[in-house]
């Protein structure tokens, strides 16, 4: 069974049933925005159109990006392996209800009810524990911004600082290319005027289409 229009509607249909606190983004990708983020699960499909592999993810929409993407992306995992559960589309029907549950409990940050900014951080931080998270500026980036919009101007500073000295010890080759000085004046100019990130944050909104979607804070 290949995943049709039609087949793809109701695969978001169902999902959708297991996660009423999303809304529908586009076909096969459900999220909500929670503060400054987006969170949610986006149903990534194979290469030969004929399965998804449901994939938790948040973005951040304090920064310009022409693309909703899959940061902290976590594919979810089989009980048995732990390697990521490929469901085909003939077989979705009987799967998918066993296969959110446990996105429930596998995802990084709450589907449901209310999120903090302890929440957000801790994803952060365990993904950088990951050898894909080996030199994550763009993942410095995002909590420094996130402390901003909870109005955490000295946690802000205090990370900024980590960050740095960290940044400071890797191969030149992956340093920003603005080097780390000019990097941190550009994250320290977001933590002293934080209009900027609101201001970024709105006009993300609108550019992505996210108006629609369900909302709430992001609570300390």
């Amino acid at each position: 069974m290949k995943l049709s229009s039609i087949v793809k509607k109701q695969i978001t249909e169902d999902w959708m049933e297991c996660f009423p606190e999303l809304g529908i983004y586009k076909p096969l990708w459900i999220l909500r925005r929670i503060g400054p983020l987006v969170t949610g699960i986006c149903l990534n499909r194979d290469s030969g159109n004929d399965a998804y592999c449901p994939t938790f993810h948040v973005h951040n929409l304090a920064k310009i990006s022409p693309v909703v993407t899959l940061t902290l992306a976590e594919p979810l995992r089989t009980v048995k392996t732990g390697v990521p559960d490929i469901i085909r589309a003939a077989f979705h029907e009987r799967r998918f209800a066993e296969a959110a549950e446990r996105m429930k409990m596998q995802a990084s940050v709450s589907l449901s009810g209310r999120v903090n900014l302890g929440d957000c951080l801790k994803a952060y931080r365990d993904y950088m524990q990951k050898p894909l998270g080996r030199y994550p500026l763009s993942l410095f980036e995002d909590m420094v911004t996130l402390f901003i919009w909870c109005n955490q101007k000295t946690a802000a500073e205090n990370a900024l600082w980590d960050f740095e000295k960290l940044v400071l010890e890797w191969p030149k080759s992956v340093q920003p290319e603005n080097g780390v000085a000019g990097w941190v004046k550009q994250c320290r100019s977001w933590v002293e005027n934080p209009d900027i990130i609101h201001s970024c944050v709105t006009t993300q909104i609108q550019a992505l289409k996210l108006q629609c979607l369900p909302s709430s804070d992001l609570l300390l």
